[in-house]
């Protein structure tokens, strides 16, 4: 998909597992260094993905993908050959299992926050994984605080199924949040 902010267009696309593995991962290679380090602006230290390998290695795994928001205009990211590349706005490491999806990570970069790259992920994120995947529901966790990433969970049908004790840390609990194949699908109609 494709939209635009203050002017600028930008592009969301999916990269499954297998793309971000071994060589084939290295053209890749310089958006996954943007998107560690817009993770390590985003979350504390151990929140974020680099604690366990970083980007590429949650997103390499079997049974998962990348969903990649990027600027059209070029920017300043450089492959590992030094040409200059679209910035990362936002991403969504996803991951699938027989009938269940999950949304293991979604961030924008504070830059592009506010401005519909959230959503246009996840709408991309939840397309493939209903679609291209066939799971029946898909779940993530949100902190309570995070009120902004709640509420567009929530306007896209995601429903609090629970809160998970100590997820974040300790005395720092999360919801869990669940949306079903056929809530997302009435919310589409």
């Amino acid at each position: 998909g494709a939209g635009g902010i203050d002017g600028a267009a930008y592009a969301v696309a999916l990269v499954e597992g297998a793309a971000l593995r071994g060589k084939a991962g290295a053209r890749h290679a310089a958006a996954l260094r943007e998107c560690d380090a817009i993770e390590r602006r985003s979350f504390p230290k151990h929140e974020a993905l680099s604690a366990v390998g970083g980007v590429a290695s949650a997103a390499a795994k079997p049974n998962a993908a990348l969903v990649l928001a990027t600027s059209l205009g070029g920017g300043a990211a450089a492959d590992d050959c030094g040409r200059a590349g679209p910035d990362v706005l936002g991403y969504a490491v996803i991951e699938w299992r027989s009938l269940a999806g999950s949304v293991a990570k979604l961030v924008v970069a504070e830059h592009a926050r506010r401005k519909g790259i959230g959503e246009a992920v996840l709408r991309a994120s939840v397309e493939h994984l209903f679609g291209a995947r066939r799971v029946m529901c898909i779940n993530l966790h949100v902190d309570p605080a995070r009120q902004p990433a709640a509420a567009l969970y929530a306007k896209l049908g995601w429903r609090v199924d629970g809160a998970v004790k100590d997820y974040y840390a300790p005395g720092r609990d999360a919801h869990r949040m669940v949306l079903d194949s056929d809530v997302y699908e009435a919310k589409r109609a």
